[in-house]
């Protein structure tokens, strides 16, 4: 018996070790901080896929300028990127190709400082092949705020998607320089070379407090499709560590490690 207890201790342990736990995000001050992923994603934008994270605005009405949550730029007409608008104070998503010129926004009707508070977003965007227009999907909260399928951006334009600079977190990168950072706190950061469903979604949120990505549980099948993952718990050092690949995070200017999580 001593023995058999011994075992079930240890597996006890090991599984508490192993427990997901989300106790820390990044704060960023808007002046400079953000955090690199060292590289563009291009293969994955160049398909369907997803981005969802947690973030806090310290301000939801943001200045003159755009806030950008996460973003690449490699020239004026190919960029990926999500932010905080100026006006009409919405959280939005474009995808651009050299090709199309101008490109879709997803707005999520979030005003002013409705959108304070910790929310989740997510975006979702299947690349429907050839001239048909890719469709995407913004959640906020696990819930579908805006569907789009227009624009001039079309499959064979994604297909070309050219991203040679690295993907920021907390800003937009353009072309290897910092622009507009966000003021206020990300937390879990995902990317998957998928466009999740509904239920995924739902499940992800899962009313509100983040659960592992690397782990499938209920209506959320798609662990063996993330690209990244920063979970952002280390609360020490100056690096991200991404827990699905090999692309860990490198902190820029002075983000700081923050107890405030959703």
């Amino acid at each position: 018996m001593l023995g058999l207890g011994n075992s079930l201790s240890q597996i006890g342990l090991v599984e508490s070790a192993g427990a997901f736990t989300d106790d820390y995000s990044v704060a960023f001050d808007g002046a400079g901080d953000y955090i690199d992923l060292g590289d563009g994603f291009q293969s994955t934008f160049r398909g369907s896929f997803s981005v969802s994270w947690w973030v806090n605005f310290d301000d939801a009405t943001p200045g003159s300028t755009n806030n950008f949550m996460f973003g690449t730029r490699t020239d004026s007409n190919n960029q990926i990127y999500a932010g905080l608008t100026s006006a009409p104070n919405w959280v939005f998503f474009t995808e651009m190709n050299g090709v199309t010129g101008p490109s879709v926004n997803v707005s999520s009707g979030l005003s002013g400082n409705s959108a304070t508070g910790w929310i989740h977003v997510v975006v979702t965007q299947k690349n429907n092949g050839g001239s048909n227009k890719p469709t995407k999907i913004m959640y906020i909260n696990g819930s579908a705020i805006a569907t789009i399928t227009t624009g001039l951006l079309d499959g064979d334009d994604q297909d070309a998607f050219i991203s040679t600079q690295n993907v920021y977190i907390g800003a937009l990168n353009v072309e290897g320089t910092m622009n507009s950072p966000i003021t206020g706190k990300m937390n879990d950061f995902a990317i998957w070379n998928t466009d999740l469903d509904a239920d995924a979604v739902t499940a992800i949120y899962n009313s509100g407090s983040p659960t592992d990505l690397t782990e499938n549980s209920g209506n959320y099948d798609n662990s063996g499709n993330l690209v990244g993952y920063w979970k952002f718990e280390e609360n020490t050092g100056t690096t991200a560590t991404d827990s699905a690949g090999s692309n860990d995070g490198t902190f820029a200017g002075n983000p700081q490690w923050d107890s405030s999580t959703p």
